[in-house]
Protein backbone atom coordinates (compact mmCIF):
# COMPACT_ATOMS: atom_id res chain seq x y z
CA UNK A 1 0.00 0.00 0.00
CA UNK A 2 1.36 3.43 -0.83
CA UNK A 3 0.59 6.93 0.41
CA UNK A 4 1.19 10.30 -1.13
CA UNK A 5 2.22 13.20 1.10
CA UNK A 6 3.85 16.57 0.58
CA UNK A 7 6.90 16.99 2.80
CA UNK A 8 9.88 19.27 3.24
CA UNK A 9 13.20 17.96 1.97
CA UNK A 10 16.81 18.99 1.48
CA UNK A 11 19.32 17.55 -0.97
CA UNK A 12 23.03 17.30 -0.30
CA UNK A 13 25.08 15.34 -2.79
CA UNK A 14 23.29 12.03 -3.31
CA UNK A 15 21.41 12.25 -0.03
CA UNK A 16 17.85 13.50 0.33
CA UNK A 17 16.88 14.50 3.86
CA UNK A 18 13.18 14.36 4.74
CA UNK A 19 12.14 16.70 7.52
CA UNK A 20 9.31 16.94 9.99
CA UNK A 21 8.82 18.96 13.14
CA UNK A 22 6.39 16.34 14.41
CA UNK A 23 7.52 12.71 14.50
CA UNK A 24 4.00 11.69 15.53
CA UNK A 25 2.67 12.55 12.07
CA UNK A 26 1.58 9.55 10.03
CA UNK A 27 4.34 9.51 7.41
CA UNK A 28 7.26 9.26 9.89
CA UNK A 29 5.45 6.40 11.63
CA UNK A 30 4.85 4.69 8.27
CA UNK A 31 8.49 4.85 7.17
CA UNK A 32 9.62 3.58 10.57
CA UNK A 33 7.69 0.41 9.75
CA UNK A 34 8.39 0.30 5.99
CA UNK A 35 11.53 2.32 5.24
CA UNK A 36 11.47 1.80 1.46
CA UNK A 37 10.20 4.99 -0.19
CA UNK A 38 9.49 6.41 -3.61
CA UNK A 39 9.89 10.18 -3.94
CA UNK A 40 8.58 12.31 -6.73
CA UNK A 41 10.36 15.64 -7.07
CA UNK A 42 9.04 17.57 -10.03
CA UNK A 43 8.81 15.12 -12.92
CA UNK A 44 11.47 12.78 -11.53
CA UNK A 45 10.91 9.74 -9.33
CA UNK A 46 13.51 8.29 -6.97
CA UNK A 47 13.51 5.21 -4.77
CA UNK A 48 15.40 4.80 -1.55
CA UNK A 49 15.43 3.68 2.03
CA UNK A 50 14.77 5.96 5.00
CA UNK A 51 17.16 5.88 7.95
CA UNK A 52 16.54 7.83 11.14
CA UNK A 53 19.25 10.31 12.06
CA UNK A 54 20.28 9.88 15.68
CA UNK A 55 23.74 11.36 16.15
CA UNK A 56 23.85 14.95 17.36
CA UNK A 57 26.35 16.26 14.79
CA UNK A 58 24.29 15.03 11.84
CA UNK A 59 21.06 16.32 13.39
CA UNK A 60 22.63 19.77 13.74
CA UNK A 61 23.96 19.64 10.17
CA UNK A 62 20.55 18.72 8.76
CA UNK A 63 18.93 21.39 10.92
CA UNK A 64 21.30 23.92 9.33
CA UNK A 65 20.26 22.67 5.87
CA UNK A 66 16.60 23.07 6.84
CA UNK A 67 17.15 26.59 8.12
CA UNK A 68 19.07 27.56 4.98
CA UNK A 69 16.29 26.33 2.71
CA UNK A 70 13.32 27.32 4.87
CA UNK A 71 14.41 30.68 6.31
CA UNK A 72 11.29 30.98 8.48
CA UNK A 73 12.49 28.06 10.64
CA UNK A 74 15.46 30.01 12.06
CA UNK A 75 13.65 31.11 15.25
CA UNK A 76 12.79 27.46 15.99
CA UNK A 77 16.34 26.32 15.25
CA UNK A 78 17.83 28.94 17.57
CA UNK A 79 15.32 28.18 20.31
CA UNK A 80 15.87 24.42 20.07
CA UNK A 81 19.64 24.88 20.35
CA UNK A 82 19.29 27.22 23.33
CA UNK A 83 17.06 24.71 25.11
CA UNK A 84 19.50 21.93 24.30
Amino acid sequence: MSYEVTIGFMVEGKTVYLATANRKRQWPRNVAIRPEVKLQIGNETFTGRVEAITDRATIEHVTDLIAAKYWYTWPYVVLARLLG
